[in-house]
């Protein structure tokens, strides 16, 4: 099978296209045939070695995350999953390829209304979204949700799911991207270069900061009293920012930090692929790369600043 080996840490040019086997599926894995993948921060991350003390990466290695294709074999135990079915979902890795092992329960049954590129494109960053918007924040309507850094991958699908949900929605993105917020859903765009959020006069019930480019005490003076902050990058700063916003809870402060840790679970992928049946959320491409061309697609995500998702299709 073909697949995107990175030989090394560096820039795109360590990415080269190589014939290797074709795995197997274990037991409780299904083996996909790739249609569709994506591309997200963690691939060119690892590529560059910024995650080298974090994540082990043994080269070369077949990076990608997303899948999006149909069942080509089933291993022994996998009882939802037959050959020839439409699926996405998640992976370990090893997505960027025509075929790869995947466990049963990082997978769903395909969106009808969704083809395998969009499928691939939501399968990580909408369902981050998701559950950062209703699982951690429980958005409901009539609520006012900031987007902030509306333009990527989570943050696209976090406009659309918002207004899914009923909330009214702001949302920031680079100079020139007020047309393409609107056309997700959001009421007002904001350019991030010109306009501060956190110190302007709105007040927001719900801040998810998808680009990770705030903090909670940075934000809270615009959140509602019981607002919560929302982020996609965990770690000691939103948990001493929790846990000191817990410890002003018993003075009367009400206002809360939460962050957003994702792993692929079929639940959460077939609200997905319900939600897109049903309020016709589709998640976003900015640009669709073939395999051969995955180096192009690393410098678009890596060096631009991409409206959605950056796709590769594959078969």
């Amino acid at each position: 099978m073909k697949a995107a080996v990175v030989t090394d840490f560096g820039g795109p040019e360590k990415v080269e296209i190589r014939d290797l086997p074709r795995p197997d599926p274990g037991a409780g894995e299904v083996l996909v045939r790739q249609r569709a993948s994506s591309l997200n921060p963690l691939d060119w991350k690892l590529r560059r070695g910024r995650l080298r003390f974090v994540m082990r990466v043994r080269f070369p290695a077949v990076l990608g995350f997303d899948v999006a294709g149909t069942v080509e074999a089933v291993g022994s135990g996998v009882t939802r999953f037959a050959p020839g079915d439409e699926v996405f979902g998640g992976s370990w890795g090893g997505a960027h390829a025509e075929f790869v092992a995947v466990p049963e329960g990082f997978l769903a049954r395909k969106a009808g209304c969704l083809s395998f590129e969009e499928s691939a494109a939501g399968a990580g960053s909408s369902l981050t979204a998701l559950v950062a918007l209703r699982d951690v924040a429980h958005v409901g309507p009539e609520q006012h949700v900031l987007v902030n850094g509306g333009t990527g991958g989570v943050g696209s699908a976090a406009v659309r799911i918002s207004r899914a949900l009923g909330a009214r929605v702001t949302a920031t993105g680079g100079p020139g991207s007020g047309d393409f917020l609107r056309e997700l859903g959001a009421e007002r765009a904001l350019d991030y270069t010109g306009d501060d959020f956190a110190a302007g006069n709105d007040r927001y019930d719900v801040i998810f900061d998808a680009a990770n480019a705030s903090t909670f005490w940075r934000a809270a003076r615009v959140l509602s009293p019981k607002g919560i902050y929302v982020t996609t990058m965990p770690g000691p700063g939103p948990f001493l920012a929790a846990l000191g916003a817990r410890l002003a809870g018993l003075f009367g402060y009400r206002k809360r930090c939460g962050w957003v840790i994702v792993k692929p679970g079929t639940a959460g992928l077939e609200s997905l692929a319900k939600l897109a049946g049903e309020a016709k959320v589709r998640p976003a491409i900015d640009s669709v790369f073939p395999l051969e061309g995955i180096r192009e697609a690393h410098e678009r995500l890596e060096s631009g600043h991409p409206r959605g998702k950056v796709v590769v299709a594959i078969g």
